[in-house]
């Protein structure tokens, strides 16, 4: 089929030998040339609606030959190609979404593995049947790995919940995971929160329940179970002081108590007072000048404190503060004044802002002595409650939360490749529930201190630390690392006797560091010796009475 603008010359075709016609376009015409001027075929669509006015799609090939008879000529040739253009669509589309539906659920995968590491536990739970998928983080992959799938969820929680619950929160737990109150509590909330306390071996733990429900399968929640001792622990210590220091320094930075303020020129160094307090020019600089930096320098290092001179000039530069203005919005240092012969703290700001003459910055000096004493006093007091926090109020020795501190140094000292010499001794008292069951508990705590006094002149050179209610820990080095098995024979010695004879009975289990990759592994094995030594005990003792008196066999003064 001819493709040629002109279609009055169609009178002109004829066929050759071959049945084709053909036609020798005038070579003024664009259409021709854009054929004639390319190698290969020129193509081009178009749409063009059907006898019942549908838009079909058409596809018009043009290329250019010589007939039989030599001439320059064009050949048009037009195929209908909606179906095809549509099949192709589509296939682009489903690929495309198949990729971003692939790529999504991998992304999705990894930010759920990510979130979970702060779980010790999750759960998956079909909240109308009861059928559950326990899962946990896998320690060596860190990837979440299943642990158990169950039954009847709400009724296993009951049961479990008597067992590892602490006593004083299995009421407000078995309330609160109740399945009516849950649901109740998750149709308005969408999230529910639960911090409550569970027995372990090493005594009562902080840890914290959250219960969120699918967006979109509401017969399904997710519940995590996430470890808050210390932070719970340390919470309680600090809050106090640290919610007092955080009033007082909002206040301080509303309120502010500026000695002198000036406006300076970044670039020149111009500057002028803007305010000053009465009778106080803390620089003692004009009212207006140049180089503010020099000058404010100068006159400062007349009043600092001789301590703070160093410091001072290291500090304030007009390259530092420009630079800390531009990087963090502001820039601060604290020195000391000597001002009616008294050094007192003050604190210099600058920041820039923008005025109609240009950016300017803004110096001023504020006295913060006030703040500054206050802080310290602060500080001593949380330094205080910090000690406190460290050392048991029954015993005087240390306390599980000085023992995980003590417990981190050693783990960086392994990390870093200094292959500490250290042993962990568990020493666990026997009896006590009976002691305090039959006398009452301020003999079971007597009994604990004497037991105590035991450990503490057994190993003297060593922290002991009380870890649960009637569990010790002792990090051993040094001298009583030397003579370690010794120690641990006394203490044997001394149950052997104390089980024929009536007295205290200290189960004890203790492990050396043998190129273990953390302190958990050596513990974990002291405290699986300590469990084999504690049911031996317990067959020899028989009937044998218990004493809760003073330990005579020992002369040495508690620690």
């Amino acid at each position: 089929v001819l493709a040629e603008p002109n279609w009055s010359d169609r009178k002109e075709l004829t066929p050759d030998s071959n049945g084709v016609y053909s036609y020798t376009p005038d070579s003024n015409k664009a259409l021709s040339f854009k054929v004639y001027a390319n190698e290969e075929e020129y193509i081009f669509f178009e749409d063009v609606p059907d006898a019942a006015g549908n838009q079909r799609q058409f596809q018009t090939t043009k290329l250019k030959y010589i007939d039989s008879a030599g001439r320059l000529c064009t050949l048009g040739m037009c195929q209908d190609v909606t179906d095809l253009v549509r099949i192709q669509r589509e296939n682009a589309l489903t690929k495309e979404a198949y990729e971003k539906s692939k790529n999504s659920e991998i992304i999705l995968t990894h930010i759920t593995q990510t979130l979970a590491h702060g779980y010790a536990d999750l759960f998956y739970v079909n909240i109308e049947n009861g059928d559950f998928i326990e899962y946990r983080n896998d320690n060596e992959s860190g990837t979440l790995v299943e642990a158990r799938r169950g039954k009847a969820f709400f009724e296993s929680c009951k049961r479990e919940a008597l067992q590892y619950v602490y006593r004083d929160d299995v009421e407000e737990f078995l309330n609160n995971i109740n399945k009516d109150n849950l649901v109740e509590q998750l149709e308005k909330n969408k999230i529910f929160n639960m911090t409550y306390r569970i027995i372990t071996k090493k005594g009562n733990m902080f840890v914290n329940m959250k219960i969120t429900r699918m967006e979109d399968d509401e017969d399904y929640i997710i519940i995590g179970i996430s470890d808050i001792d210390e932070e719970m622990k340390r919470r309680h210590a600090e809050e106090r002081i640290n919610e007092e220091r955080i009033v007082y320094n909002r206040l301080q930075a509303l309120v502010g108590d500026f000695l002198c303020v000036y406006t300076v020129e970044p670039d020149t160094g111009k500057f002028r007072e803007f305010s000053a307090t009465d009778g106080l020019n803390c620089l003692d600089l004009p009212r207006e000048g140049d180089d503010f930096f020099g000058k404010s320098a100068e006159q400062i290092k007349k009043m600092i404190y001789r301590d703070d001179l160093k410091r001072f000039n290291d500090i304030f530069t007009k390259e530092r503060v420009l630079s800390d203005v531009r990087k963090n919005g502001i820039f601060a240092m604290n020195n000391r004044l000597v001002i009616d012969a008294n050094p007192r703290y003050v604190q210099l700001k600058a920041a820039m802002v923008e005025e109609s003459e240009g950016a300017r910055l803004i110096v001023g000096i504020s006295d913060i002595d006030a703040l500054i004493r206050q802080e310290e006093d602060y500080e001593k007091r949380l330094s205080l409650a910090q000690t406190k926090a460290n050392i048991d109020a029954l015993t005087g020795v240390k306390t599980k939360h000085a023992y995980l501190d003590e417990e981190d140094k050693l783990n960086k000292r392994i990390i870093d490749g200094k292959d500490p010499k250290f042993a962990i001794v568990i020493l666990d008292v026997n009896d006590l529930k009976k002691i305090n069951d039959s006398e009452g508990h301020q003999a079971g705590d007597q009994y604990i201190k004497n037991a105590c006094k035991l450990i503490c002149n057994t190993f003297k050179r060593s922290p002991v630390f009380r870890v649960g209610g009637d569990e010790f820990t002792v990090v051993v080095q040094g001298v009583d690392y030397s003579k370690i098995d010794d120690l641990i024979d006394r203490i044997t010695r001394h149950n052997l006797e104390a089980t024929q004879n009536g007295g205290i009975v200290v189960a004890c289990g203790m492990s050396k560091y043998e190129n273990d990759k953390s302190v958990s592994a050596v513990f974990y094995r002291a405290d699986q010796k300590m469990y084999e030594n504690k049911n031996m005990l317990k067959s020899m003792s028989g009937n044998h009475a218990n004493s809760y008196g003073a330990d005579d066999t020992h002369d040495d003064n508690d620690r």
